[in-house]
């Protein structure tokens, strides 16, 4: 029987995890999520196609707790499908995405609605984050955070297109985050971050933490891009997207900037400046993969 949600127990705030073959640590999400202080949310859950015991799991908590809600793809229709359907599938003012093998602070969503709600020009609350290995343990790996409060618009973009992209887990506003066109490619995290850039403030809340699980350790960048081309992501399909893997990143990101509503000289400067910026980043990318 599904539960009846009410604006009197706070905005309802959905939980959208797309999984594919996430049995090892599925459990001990759900379970993160469901120990939340905050009550009034929703859990969906869409699984692409998973070959092992993620959708048993899946299924029986949905039967267990009212919260969630669990469906399934037949056949891989790849990462950007995933995540679409549970964005398009959630309800709440509020919305996350949640990767299936990582951990929250039982604080994460309260303090992320708190920050939201108290800043108007806010779109994404940036929790501090922590990585952890396969079995929960602290590694030293450090990530920092994004914080555009206070920032013009070009300042803010790429501020945003040179961080890293741990803000795509943050709490977004459910109306801005829908307006995304969702379209599988290489960097799309990069294109939403900096689609949200036009569109409001980025604000840190070091109170909420977001344990993001290190558990692939690539070593070389063709490793990286090898896991583009199969299992659940299915990014990089077409031949062009295999032989050169970022040409349409490029592109979206110049459409973004182009659609944006902003002046016509806000434009011109932030693509002068992004061909550049491109480059530099593509082959520092790849320079960090390298074996000293």
């Amino acid at each position: 029987m599904s539960k009846t949600f009410s604006k009197k127990n706070g905005p309802l705030v959905s939980i959208g995890i797309p999984v594919y073959n996430e049995e090892k640590f599925v459990s001990e999400t759900l379970d993160s999520l469901l120990a939340q202080d905050y009550n009034n949310i929703e859990i969906i859950i869409s699984d692409n196609a998973s070959t092992d015991r993620t959708g048993e799991i899946c299924e029986a908590y949905s039967k267990n707790f009212s919260q969630i809600r669990y469906s399934r793809f037949e056949i891989n229709k790849g990462q950007a499908e995933n995540f679409k359907k549970v964005l398009v599938d959630s309800k709440g003012e509020f919305f996350m995405w949640a990767a299936g093998h990582d951990l929250w602070s039982p604080n994460f969503i309260s303090a992320c609605l708190k920050k939201i709600k108290k800043n108007r020009a806010s779109v994404v609350i940036v929790p501090a984050s922590e990585w952890i290995d396969e079995n929960g343990a602290m590694l030293t790996k450090e990530s920092g955070f994004n914080d555009t409060r206070g920032m013009d618009i070009i300042a803010r973009y790429f501020t945003l297109f040179w961080g890293n992209m741990h803000s795509a887990y943050g709490l977004m506003r459910t109306e801005i985050i829908k307006t995304w066109p969702i379209r599988g490619i290489i960097g799309e995290d990069l294109i939403m971050m900096t689609f949200l850039a036009f569109r409001g403030d980025f604000i840190h809340e070091a109170k909420a933490v977001w344990s993001r699980r290190e558990f692939r350790f690539e070593k070389s960048y063709a490793e990286r891009l090898q896991r583009y081309k199969k299992g659940e992501q299915i990014v990089a399909s077409t031949q062009m997207s295999k032989l050169i893997p970022f040409t349409l990143l490029a592109y979206y990101l110049i459409c973004t900037v182009l659609k944006s509503d902003t002046s016509f000289l806000t434009k011109m400067l932030i693509c002068f400046l992004l061909f550049p910026s491109m480059m530099v980043r593509y082959f520092s990318g790849k320079a960090q993969y390298q074996v000293i």
